[in-house]
């Protein structure tokens, strides 16, 4: 919060202490130019103090902001001042840590709890007759399998696919893209993807069923919460040798 009054009180300088008028008339340029200024930081300032949870007066900020800038006697000594900022600060610093730290142990948790759903699922999953299991704990079912060439590691490769998460969450899919098949090398995708690629011909679609260990493992990631088992449809409709 400190940072964005600093940056207050910099930016302000520009502006006519007019500013503090409610019946301002912005007729030239850099009169507009300045107020806008002004506006996008006290927006900013605001925003802080949302996010912190700050429940100020915004009256008495604006009014210390004007004293500060017109250089008037403050309602307080200025010991006070810088007493009540640090005090704050304090406050702030170790609001965030505690905030940190309960995010950090829900993540923990939540991957714990991912992990062994996950297990549980494939230990499952496994033990369907259409279900192959590869040495890596990759699983995938063929849905139709294609009679074209085989993608090696560094191939590029054209696909369709649509990626869900265990209770059917859509993560990732190309199918809204105007269906036009995504292309990408694949050795720049999770060891999951790849290596299931590479088990399909050109003109096969399976199913890939993911261990977090050969995807995204705890990191979470945009809509994939820690160590999550993911679930890929795909359809590969042309490799492209490098």
């Amino acid at each position: 919060m400190y940072r964005f009054l600093f940056v207050f009180v910099l930016s302000t300088l520009f502006v006519s202490v007019d500013v503090f008028s409610a019946d301002i008339k912005l007729t030239k340029r850099e009169d507009s130019s300045a107020y806008s200024i002004g506006f996008n930081v006290g927006k900013s300032i605001l925003n802080q103090l949302q996010h912190d949870s700050l429940p100020f007066n915004i009256k008495y900020v604006l009014t210390g902001i004007e004293d500060g800038l017109l250089q008037k006697k403050p309602a307080i000594s200025e010991d006070k001042v810088q007493q009540f900022v640090a005090e704050l600060q304090q406050q702030l610093t170790q609001k965030r840590q505690k905030e940190q730290e309960r995010r950090e142990k829900e993540l923990q948790k939540q991957s714990e709890d991912n992990l062994k759903k996950a297990k549980e699922f494939l230990e499952e999953n496994k033990k369907k007759e259409d279900i192959n299991v590869t040495q890596s704990g990759l699983q995938y079912k063929v849905l139709k399998l294609g009679t074209g060439k085989h993608p090696k590691a560094t191939s590029m490769v054209k696909v369709h696919y649509k990626g869900t998460l265990l209770d059917g969450t859509v993560f990732d899919e190309s199918y809204s893209r105007g269906n036009q098949p995504a292309e990408f090398a694949l050795d720049k995708v999770i060891r999951g993807f790849q290596e299931g690629l590479m088990l399909m011909a050109e003109g096969s679609k399976f199913i890939l069923y993911i261990p977090p260990d050969i995807g995204y493992g705890n990191r979470p990631l945009g809509k994939i919460p820690p160590n999550s088992l993911l679930i890929f449809e795909v359809e590969l409709f042309e490799v492209k040798d490098q």
